[in-house]
């Protein structure tokens, strides 16, 4: 790979945080099926492809699910503490199946689930960056809540909302540590 190319998935890399205004255009098809692809590709201990994608569209079914988003702080909101979701043009829960997360690895599989499912996520924040998408991953659940009003059975465990769509928002960059602060040669 050239340099040009590394210095463009690091800006990209950069560039994801949560974008929380979305413009009202639609996502195409075509792109929407990368994301998807992106998603799919991710890690997966033991093989299990855990993740389960609910799309959610409806206003009725977003303004539910908004309802049971927490605050950045893990705290319930009255109306919820995410609102903005509503708003984006694709919205999707990403869940876990417990069935196939536990099948090879018995309880520890959930772990295991979750660190792939959030990987997988990432790949999926990358290849949108690339394509000139905003992305917001919504770890801020009620997760009861949302699985009630998505009807979800009892083996499917919500893990977070993905948001994507166009964006012009001005994007707040975190300050990040320097490698120099969190590497550790050869032992601690």
């Amino acid at each position: 790979m050239e340099h040009l190319e590394v210095a463009r998935i690091l800006d990209v890399m950069q560039a994801i945080v949560n974008v929380r205004q979305f413009k009202p255009d639609p996502v195409p098809a075509d792109l929407e099926a990368k994301l998807l692809e992106a998603l799919r590709l991710g890690p997966s201990t033991a093989n299990t492809q855990p993740w389960e994608l609910v799309e959610i569209r409806s206003d009725e079914k977003r303004q539910a699910v908004a309802q049971a988003t927490l605050d950045p702080l893990m705290r319930p909101v009255a109306g919820g503490g995410q609102r903005w979701i509503t708003s984006a043009p694709l919205l999707w829960l990403l869940a876990i199946d417990r069935k196939r997360a536990e099948a090879r690895l018995g309880a520890e599989g959930f772990t295991h689930a979750a660190e792939d499912c959030f990987a997988a996520v990432q790949n999926l924040r990358v290849l949108a960056g690339c394509l000139g998408l905003a992305t917001a991953a919504v770890r801020e659940i009620d997760h009861q809540a949302v699985a009630k009003v998505l009807d979800l059975p009892w083996w499917v465990e919500p893990l977070c909302l993905v948001a994507a769509g166009w964006s012009d928002a001005t994007r707040e960059l975190p300050p990040r540590m320097a490698p120099e602060q969190f590497l550790h040669r050869e032992g601690w």
